[in-house]
């Protein structure tokens, strides 16, 4: 469908034409949701180029486009294309449409994302935290998009071993969640299961324990046992009884060792009675 209203349109209007080209895009977006990376890579460049042309490099409709092929590239792994793509499309969103509309928002959280994915965790978090500002200066610290971003921020932390202020921002988010959202919200559990690995790489399992068990229990009941998240919770939970089960057993054997130790030489260094009654036999005299 997309693809005839878009053919129709450029008999009828030209390609060029402004209802052309946004037709264009709606079948850029159509083949990328497919996965034909390749045909909406080569369409959006040419709608990307044409719309610049009609319309300028700040119009809407010609950022938007621009956002497509940027995640195309993000889509096929081209990551520093990508990279480059969206820092272009802030610069223009920000003398356009201002730092604080939601689209030069959208833009920054994904460049963040991308300098994740690069691994470039020092670049992501400054990112993500002008976001997370950005956000709640404008929605307030109780909006869900803000608390998304606090838990974006927290994650950036804890993969940067900054595991303190990770554990700091999860709580304030945690304690935000629960009044605003509920319990069984999946944003509440994810905060959860944040807190319990913190509490976990922290060494205080016994914490770690009860957060994860609580938040494997409400998982399972929301999500389904075969969820993704609900696995990370369940394989880190048997991660850490595999652990105490481990450590049980080698106090154990330890502490027996040392009480062998103690009463004795080892029970192997005592004569079999076989060996006795070979060395102590004499000739029977009658």
């Amino acid at each position: 469908l997309a693809r005839n209203t878009y053919e129709r349109s450029r008999l009828s209007f030209g390609a060029n034409h402004p209802k052309s080209l946004k037709r264009g895009q709606v079948l850029v977006e159509c083949l990328r949701k497919l996965g034909r990376l390749n045909d909406a890579q080569s369409l959006s460049n040419r709608i990307v180029s044409n719309l610049q042309f009609a319309l300028g490099q700040s119009h809407p409709d010609t950022l938007g486009a621009m956002d497509s092929l940027a995640n195309i590239a993000a889509a096929r792994n081209d990551l520093n294309l990508a990279l480059e793509q969206y820092l272009e499309i802030l610069k223009l969103k920000e003398q356009a449409l201002g730092s604080m509309h939601p689209e030069t928002l959208n833009t920054l959280n994904a460049t963040a994302g991308i300098y994740r994915r690069l691994d470039m965790l020092e670049e992501a978090k400054k990112a993500q935290y002008m976001v997370y500002q950005r956000l709640q200066e404008k929605y307030g610290h109780e909006h869900p998009e803000t608390l998304r971003s606090m838990n974006e921020l927290a994650d950036l932390h804890l993969e940067l071993g900054e595991e303190d202020n990770a554990f700091s921002i999860s709580e304030r988010a945690l304690e935000i969640e629960r009044s605003i959202m509920g319990e069984e919200d999946p944003m509440t559990l994810n905060t959860l299961y944040r807190i319990g690995k913190l509490h976990y790489l922290a060494q205080r399992t016994d914490e770690a324990m009860v957060i994860l068990g609580e938040t494997l229990s409400k998982q399972e009941k929301l999500l389904g046992f075969d969820n993704a998240e609900v696995t990370l919770t369940r394989d880190l939970l048997n991660r850490i009884l595999g652990e105490r089960a481990t450590a049980v057993k080698v106090n154990s054997d330890n502490y027996q060792t040392e009480v062998l130790e103690e009463d004795g030489p080892n029970l192997r260094e005592f004569p079999r009675p076989k060996d006795e009654n070979k060395s102590n036999s004499f000739p029977i005299i009658e």
